[in-house]
């Protein structure tokens, strides 16, 4: 009866249904809407008046000032907020690596962010400091990457892994020329960490020992359809080429597809399944906006919007639903959610 295994049982037992009677993103996402509700109404205003960043407000780089906050709030949650590696149910897991990746993408997006934004160093540093500013950033970003080593998995390689995955990505977005699509990285990094989140919930604290209820499952299915239908307008463009009687019969197929995909995942709960659903789901997408003879303009944008807001209740991340508020108050202003219902 006292016997340790039983005893451990049956508090993660507990923790389990704990979990599956709580989910944890979804009440924190309730009880912060009257929050969401004045980031709608004031959200605009404040951005405009604010004097920390003063060309936040600009429309001209709106989604390159957006997607910045993102990489950086994205890149401080994978570090501190994941949970303890002793807790992943699997021996031998890809998780380490799929964090050092996100890691080395979003360090290379943040370096080359801020290299463009290029501010002065803040007159607090003392004078001897700002005679060598060079050696000031690198510091930084090694100071940053020992940070992000001490999460990494318990042992000598993980450290490595995590601290070096930092510093080639800096050293990377150091040599870029060019900037990357904002809408096109933050897709593909939401899609990357959902993932994880699927593989290994516990670790993430999203769940307990990969038993998700139906709200766990729906809210990431609702951030796939919403990566693939990012995806598919920023790539597709309309040409109306399909035959209506041709386009009506192949709808119909994909939606049952997609639909059966769904439900399998619900049922099973797999990482492939979800995967297939979501490149399902953008392949009706895409057949959809070839069929179509015009988009309206700012429909990715609102789509966009709508998907940073759905990332930021999940991974109860409010900064970053309140950048996908400001973003469809303002980027995509004036376009209805009724102009994207032919996708589906």
């Amino acid at each position: 009866m006292f016997n340790d295994a039983i005893i451990v049982q049956s508090a993660v037992s507990a923790f389990n249904n704990a979990a599956l009677a709580a989910p944890m993103f979804f009440w924190v996402g309730l009880l912060m809407l009257p929050l969401f509700w004045l980031v709608y109404a004031c959200g605009a205003y404040f951005i405009e008046n604010q004097t920390v960043w003063p060309g936040l407000g600009n429309q001209k780089n709106a989604l390159f000032n957006y997607s910045l906050i993102f990489y950086v709030m994205v890149f401080g949650w994978v570090i501190v907020m994941g949970g303890n590696y002793g807790v992943l149910r699997d021996g031998v897991s890809l998780l380490p690596y799929a964090i050092a990746v996100i890691l080395f993408v979003l360090s290379a997006l943040i370096v080359r962010g801020l290299r463009t934004i290029n501010k002065p160093m803040p007159e607090c540093v003392p004078e001897r400091f700002r005679r060598h500013p060079r050696a000031m950033r690198l510091g930084f970003v090694a100071l940053v990457a020992v940070f992000a080593g001490l999460f990494g998995a318990p042992n000598f390689f993980g450290f490595l892994l995590q601290a070096s995955a930092v510093l080639c990505g800096a050293l990377i977005g150091r040599a870029m020329r060019r900037d990357v699509g904002a809408i096109l990285t933050t897709s593909i990094i939401i899609l990357a960490v959902v993932t994880i989140l699927l593989m290994q919930p516990e670790f993430f604290r999203f769940g307990q020992l990969g038993n998700l209820t139906l709200i766990h499952m729906v809210a990431l299915l609702i951030c796939g359809a919403l990566v693939a239908a990012t995806l598919a307008l920023r790539n597709i463009k309309p040409k109306g080429r399909i035959h209506q009687s041709a386009y009506i019969k192949l709808k119909w197929m994909t939606r049952f597809l997609a639909a059966l995909c769904a439900a399998l995942f619900l049922m099973t709960e797999s990482v492939p399944v979800f995967l297939g659903t979501v490149v399902i789901l953008f392949a009706m997408f895409a057949m959809s906006i070839w069929h179509a003879e015009r988009v309206p303009a700012k429909l990715d944008k609102m789509v966009w919007a709508a998907l940073l807001c759905a990332f930021g209740v999940v991974t109860i991340m409010p900064v970053i639903t309140a950048v996908g508020i400001i973003c469809w108050t303002t980027l995509a202003h004036g376009v209805c959610a009724k102009a994207g219902r032919f996708l589906l």
